[in-house]
């Protein structure tokens, strides 16, 4: 079988490697515009149900991915100068450019035909020759912009506002959230290094962004 993967993020390059794995003899070939090194996001996070399904459909690139990983357990809640802290969850994460590298690393192994800064305008040009097309371009998805009568999609706009910010920082062990007026809602990551970043409730303008002291 030959297989088109449009998309090089995790979800493209994981598909891809399960269809190699699962026959040797198929074609498979990622598609993606952006360069490998380039990603649009800081990290990703796991939790350990989530990690127990990707070790059974690929022992080696979980093993990989959890030695690059920051494990933790706890959550912390921030409200009008108390912390409540809730433990036992088990999560972990890692940088999303280290994820892709072993991802894209994982499938050459296997065989996987990997090409970056190659953009696909009209899947059509693709459904002539693979047996199977694989849409996994993310949001702006062409794929279903081009079949937009047949899939259906929906889109569902919402007001709220999402902010992550980098720093170098050094966070302690543990998510942590905060609520309380003005604040509108801070979410802080170990693995992704992020700024505090405080809204005027209904407001878009940050009140300050400061690391999380």
């Amino acid at each position: 079988m030959k297989a088109a993967v449009i998309g090089g993020g995790p979800a493209g390059l994981f598909f891809a490697l399960l269809l190699k794995k699962a026959d040797p003899k198929h074609e498979v070939q990622i598609y993606e515009r952006n360069r490998l090194e380039d990603t649009f996001g800081f990290g990703v996070v796991f939790s350990d149900a989530t990690e127990e399904a990707l070790a059974q459909a690929d022992p080696d690139v979980t093993a990989a991915m959890g030695s690059q990983a920051h494990r933790w357990d706890d959550i912390e809640i921030h409200y009008k100068g108390s912390v409540m802290r809730s433990t036992g969850h088990g999560f972990s994460g890692l940088s999303r450019k280290t994820l892709l590298a072993l991802l894209a690393e994982r499938c050459r192994a296997s065989g996987v035909r990997l090409c970056f800064e190659r953009e696909v305008k009209d899947p059509e040009e693709l459904r002539r020759e693979a047996d199977v097309v694989l849409a996994a371009d993310g949001v702006q998805s062409v794929v279903r912009e081009r079949y937009r009568d047949h899939f259906r999609p929906m889109v569902d706009v919402r007001p709220n506002r999402f902010v992550w910010f980098g720093t170098t920082f050094p966070w302690v062990n543990a998510l942590a959230v905060s609520f309380g007026s003005p604040v509108k809602l801070i979410c802080t990551l170990p693995l992704t290094n992020l700024m505090l970043v405080i809204f005027k409730t209904g407001g878009g303008t940050p009140l300050s962004t400061r690391p999380w002291s």
